[in-house]
């Protein structure tokens, strides 16, 4: 499980509520080994309420791969919180994701705060539950999740999040199984107990009412107004939406945060002509040519990245021939020079 968002929005408190509501967790966890960062005032409620009493360590164990830490004949759960950095540089991490459920009889819970923390998606990939709070800052993230796991209907994956996130700490839980029922594959408000008198639904945290999420089918012609960054490119790395593959293609090379290797600046007027596409109007698209960047940014480490991403610009450019033609001429009317309109 992932449970992932800023800081101070509700991740350590769910955490608390999912281990004290045993009856969330199948099969019953025998041990729960708690690997924090830095200490936080309701690590002492959650050692006191929580049973079997969680296990708080400082930092990642140098023996958690061993057998004599998790004992695999013991159900285990390990927390991380808030190891970002530390974990996504660590292999023993990434395989706890892997084998552990199969193999050493484990479960893993991560608190983040960015989604798209590391540029391995094997930790995604993995991930059996994700659960996701508001961030006003930044709902690029949410974007391109639902982009992935809806596409062309992102925007039902993005109503629903909003409607679960509507209401303070609010969150969205994605159960991500196989044997799911796409009906119950987004939830909200899960923390609910059974009334043995009336049966009624009781939430679990006093003055906030709790509503089961229902699936609501899906209707395109209610969002078809809406449906216009389905068909706009985002970024792999980063999970930011552009309005076209023109910029996106300055994204990766000048502003990626995740793509240091890829700012360098083109050499416009060395470029091959001659590999240009034949084009029905005057514009003619220059390919990429690897050769034509200043010896000065390009060294023998970055081959490799450079002959990939003129892969990815030439596919580009013949997918989306039209698509450029019509953007290159609007820059240009609207006074651009060539070189910038390009």
């Amino acid at each position: 499980m992932t449970v992932s968002r800023p800081t101070s929005c509700g991740k350590t408190y769910f955490v608390k509520q999912l281990l004290q509501n045993s009856r969330f967790i199948q099969p019953t966890i025998q041990r729960i080994i708690w690997l924090y960062r830095r200490w936080q005032p309701l690590s002492d409620e959650i050692q006191r309420t929580v049973n079997p009493q969680v296990e708080f360590v400082q930092g990642i164990p140098v023996d958690l791969e061993k057998n004599s830490y998790l004992d695999p004949s013991v159900r285990n759960m390990i927390v991380l919180d808030d190891l970002m950095s530390t974990s996504a540089r660590d292999p023993r991490i990434t395989d706890l994701f892997t084998e552990g459920s199969h193999h050493r009889n484990l479960s893993v819970v991560v608190l983040n705060q960015n989604l798209y923390f590391s540029k391995d998606p094997t930790q995604r990939r993995n991930c059996h539950y994700l659960v996701l709070f508001n961030n006003p800052v930044d709902k690029q993230q949410i974007m391109t999740l639902g982009r992935q796991m809806y596409p062309g209907k992102g925007r039902y994956f993005i109503g629903k999040f909003e409607e679960s996130t509507s209401k303070p700490y609010g969150y969205l839980l994605l159960d991500l199984k196989l044997t799911t029922l796409e009906s119950k594959r987004l939830l909200s408000n899960v923390f609910q107990q059974q009334s043995p008198k009336n049966n009624e639904a009781i939430p679990t945290s006093k003055g906030i009412k709790a509503e089961q999420a229902s699936a609501v089918p899906y209707s395109y012609e209610n969002y078809q107004s809406e449906q216009t960054y389905e068909s706009m490119p985002s970024c792999d790395d980063c999970g930011v939406v552009l309005d076209s593959m023109h910029d996106l293609q300055r994204h990766i090379k000048q502003w990626c945060p995740e793509n240091e290797s890829l700012k360098r600046k083109r050499n416009y007027e060395d470029l091959d002509d001659q590999t240009s596409p034949k084009k029905k109007k005057n514009t003619e698209w220059i390919r990429y040519d690897s050769g034509s960047d200043n010896d000065s940014d390009v060294n023998e480490g970055n081959i490799d990245e450079n002959e990939g991403y003129k892969t990815l610009l030439n596919t580009a450019i013949d997918t989306t021939e039209e698509t450029w033609d019509k953007k290159y001429d609007k820059y240009v009317k609207e006074g651009m020079n060539k070189e910038d309109a390009f």
